[in-house]
C-alpha cells in the first residue's frame, strides 16, 4: 500500500476548518473522490471536536484498514510536548487533556488553554503543529451556538495565523516548539489570566 501524499490545497482547507469556516467543510467534500480515506480522517477529528462520538468512531472505523497510506502518526509527539507544557505549567493549575489535546487550568469565570493540532501531510520527520492560546467565560458553549466575541473569549491568539510555524518530528524540534509555546504563554496568556483572575 503507498503512501498518499496531500496536495497544498488539501492542506489549506484543512486549516481552514481548524479555523472554524464552515464552509470549508463543504470544499473538503470535492476531493472525497480522489482523496476518500483522509477526508474521513478529517470528518473524524471535526466529530470528535463538536463531540459527536459515535460519528467520529465510525469514521475513524472505515480507515482503519488504510492506516499505511498515512506517514506518521503524530499522536505521541503531541502527547510529548503537551506532557512538557504540564511539567512546565502545573505548579499554576494547568493539566495536559490527552482527549482533547489541550493544556487547561479553569478558574471560578474563566477557562485558560492552549489548545494545539495537526493534520495531514506529515512525513516521520517532519510533523506541523498548530498552536492557539485560549481564554473561554465559564460556563462555555461548546458547540458554537453563540459567536465567541471579547466577553465571552478574552483571548484567542494562534501562532499559525501569525506566520509562526512549528515542527514536531523530532525530539530537538520539541524541544525548539516547546521553548516558542513557552514564550508566548509567558507573553500572553499568563499575564491576562493574571490579570482576570485578580478580578475574581
Amino acid at each position: 500500500m503507498d503512501v498518499v501524499k496531500l496536495p497544498k490545497k488539501v492542506r489549506m482547507v484543512c486549516y481552514e476548518i481548524m479555523d472554524g469556516k464552515e464552509e470549508a467543510l463543504d470544499t473538503l467534500e470535492s476531493f472525497a473522490d480522489k482523496y476518500p480515506h483522509q477526508v474521513a480522517a478529517v470528518k473524524a477529528e471535526v466529530a470528535y471536536f463538536n463531540l459527536d462520538y459515535e460519528k467520529a468512531l465510525a469514521l475513524d472505523l472505515t480507515i482503519l484498514p488504510w492506516l499505511e497510506e498515512w506517514y506518521y502518526s503524530n499522536v505521541s509527539d503531541e502527547h510529548m510536548l503537551g506532557t512538557k507544557l504540564q511539567g512546565k505549567y502545573g505548579h499554576l493549575g494547568f493539566k495536559y487533556k490527552k482527549s482533547d489535546k489541550t493544556l487547561t487550568r479553569h478558574s471560578k469565570n474563566f477557562t485558560y488553554m492552549i489548545a494545539f493540532s495537526s493534520f495531514g501531510g506529515n512525513t516521520k520527520d517532519s510533523i506541523s503543529i498548530e498552536v492557539c492560546y485560549i481564554i473561554n467565560t465559564r460556563p462555555y458553549d461548546p458547540y458554537g451556538y453563540a459567536k465567541p466575541d471579547i466577553n465571552t473569549q478574552p483571548l484567542f491568539y494562534s501562532l499559525r495565523d501569525n506566520e509562526i510555524y512549528l515542527d514536531i518530528g523530532n525530539e530537538e524540534k520539541i524541544n525548539n516548539t516547546f521553548e516558542i509555546v513557552c514564550q508566548w504563554m509567558d507573553k500572553l496568556l499568563i499575564p491576562k489570566m493574571n490579570e482576570l483572575c485578580a478580578t475574581e
